[in-house]
């Protein structure tokens, strides 16, 4: 960039309009000339330098190429030996050359600053003490404590069992309702069986237990209203989703309840196991910490 402002600096370009054909005349001074061959010159000699850098002393330049990476036979060996044996040189040749990369990049400093760098290396830490953590197996009086002061996070919400035809409004919502009402009037006079109605759906028309909370996100408020309101073991609707129109006929309400131990024990056990290991890696973490100043800006 340097060389390049000088030179621009120095060089005249003119074009006189003579006829259709134009030229460019060049003028620049020798002593300009002289410096942007310095500047190149100095840049040059930079770059060689910085990448020739001495060995830092003590730094340890072997590298041992592990027996996985040593020359192996290949299945292409069965049919030519000497082409097997090729092929496994050149996987060591590779894995050579990106760990003389990996090390003169460290040398360089390359990882320095690097935003990947940095995150991928905070996440082998956070494995590694992860890793060092150390579960014992806990009593069933330690898992019942456990479960009865975190009990309102294992309560099972309401939950409905229901199924439903589906309508679809690719034709307008208007069309969509009009089908579905006409369905309702023959499954109520039993002139039509519920299968061969509607539009084929791709989550499947029957759902057991299904939590309030999903029915919400998959259909949508209103179908959750009408279903609720909806007559044990009758075909009601229509009611509306974000998908189309809907016939219901709800089979059954479950009523929020809290499950016994038995019921979720393995998830207990699972949540107590998780909550001692995070407390052990922030112990550890605390004690990595206490050994640095931390100075805040």
């Amino acid at each position: 960039m340097v060389i390049a402002t000088l030179v621009r600096a120095g060089v005249a370009m003119s074009t006189p309009d003579r006829g259709p054909t134009a030229w460019v005349k060049l003028r620049a001074g020798p002593e300009l000339l002289m410096i942007a061959l310095g500047v190149l010159a100095f840049a040059v000699d930079a770059l060689r330098v910085q990448s020739s850098l001495p060995p830092v002393p003590g730094e340890d330049r072997r590298i041992e190429v592990p027996a996985a990476e040593a020359p192996r036979q290949t299945p292409l060996a069965l049919a030519d030996d000497a082409v097997g044996q090729r092929g496994g040189e050149a996987e060591t040749a590779r894995w050579i050359r990106a760990e003389v990369l990996y090390r003169e990049a460290l040398r360089l400093g390359l990882d320095e600053g690097d935003v990947i760098v940095r995150r991928r290396l905070v996440q082998k830490m956070e494995y590694l003490l992860e890793g060092m953590s150390a579960v014992p197996e806990f009593s069933p009086a330690e898992v019942e404590r456990y479960f009865h002061t975190h009990a309102e996070r294992y309560r099972q919400t309401q939950a409905y069992t229901f199924t439903h035809r589906f309508f679809s409004s690719e034709r307008g919502i208007d069309a969509a309702t009009a089908r579905a009402r006409e369905a309702l009037s023959q499954l109520r006079d039993g002139t039509a069986l519920a299968e061969t109605l509607g539009d084929p759906y791709t989550d499947g028309n029957r759902h057991g237990q299904m939590p309030a909370a999903r029915v919400l996100q998959r259909f949508g408020d209103a179908f959750l209203q009408g279903l609720d309101r909806a007559p044990a073991g009758e075909w009601s609707g229509p009611l509306r989703s974000r998908h189309g129109v809907h016939l219901v006929r709800r089979e059954r309400t479950h009523p929020s309840r809290l499950p016994s131990l038995d019921e979720v024990r393995a998830t207990v056990v699972r949540d107590l196991v998780d909550e001692l290991r995070r407390r052990q890696v922030e112990q550890r973490y605390g004690e990595i910490e206490a050994r640095y100043e931390i100075a805040r800006r």
